[in-house]
């Protein structure tokens, strides 16, 4: 699967409310994710257990991706750039509605 491709899909599988199987899936093991600017995360391991208990905790989630921008001629792994805005929103499991604003890239 393309770069292009591989992005497009995870924006599907974001967008079905599925936030762990995309980090699973397309989130690079040596990824490094920030709060506003404190780090949140160093690596895949580590993001995925942060955000594991507000995933499976959640009563809903809707996924919702906005702005995405591409580098079309991509064709192999590494020579992508993809950046999206993720909009998504949950419910925790005492009903409080969670939004994300993160971008992705």
């Amino acid at each position: 699967m393309s770069f292009v491709e591989r992005f497009r899909c995870q924006i599907v599988v974001l967008e079905s409310g599925e936030p762990l199987r995309a980090f699973d899936e397309f989130a690079a093991d040596h990824l490094v994710m920030y709060d506003n600017d404190v780090l949140f995360a160093a690596n895949k391991v580590e993001g995925r257990a942060k955000q594991m208990p507000f995933v499976e905790a959640a009563q809903s989630i809707r996924g919702c991706v906005e702005s995405t921008a591409i580098r079309e001629d991509a064709d192999d792994l590494s020579s992508g750039v993809g950046v999206f805005l993720n909009k998504s929103n949950f419910v925790t499991g005492d009903g409080k509605n969670v939004q994300i604003d993160g971008l992705v890239w």
